[in-house]
């Protein structure tokens, strides 16, 4: 072989080495680093699936939203009850509401009651004492 034939070939593999490695380099850089790596493909797959399953859940929801929006429309009794579940009243109501009591108030109210009520007891004992007997003493709180 002549030099200058052992020269092409060395040039035409270096050519060749440089496109692999350049070809090589561009791979390995949209794989590793651009928007088509393994880790981020994964992670739209991922969010896809969680999108489509979301997707699927507010159809259901709509389905039964619309049923119940025909139900309403077709029910004057399901009508009232529902608002009445929201808090809504019909002109000429009684609304009653009822106020939870912490528990050391109740207690205190409690013994206040208990109070009241002994000396109530103690007062209708005493009248009808004085009215048996005018002339006994009336006894104190």
């Amino acid at each position: 072989m002549t030099r200058k034939r052992l020269a092409d070939r060395r040039e035409r593999r270096r050519q060749k080495a440089l496109f692999l490695g350049i070809v090589a380099a561009l791979v390995g850089y949209a794989f590793f680093v651009g928007d088509h790596r393994p880790w981020h493909l994964f992670m739209l797959r991922v969010e896809r699936g969680q999108t489509e399953e979301r997707i699927a859940e507010l159809k259901r929801e709509n389905r039964e939203l619309l049923f119940q929006r025909q139900r309403l429309s077709d029910d004057d009794y399901a009508l009232e009850t529902l608002a009445r579940e929201k808090g809504m009243v019909l002109p000429g109501d009684m609304v009653y509401r009822i106020v939870p009591v912490p528990e050391g108030i109740r207690e205190a109210v409690a013994d206040s009651l208990a109070a009241r009520a002994a000396r109530q007891e103690a007062a209708a004992a005493d009248s009808m004492r004085a009215a048996a007997n005018p002339l006994a003493p009336l006894s104190t709180p």
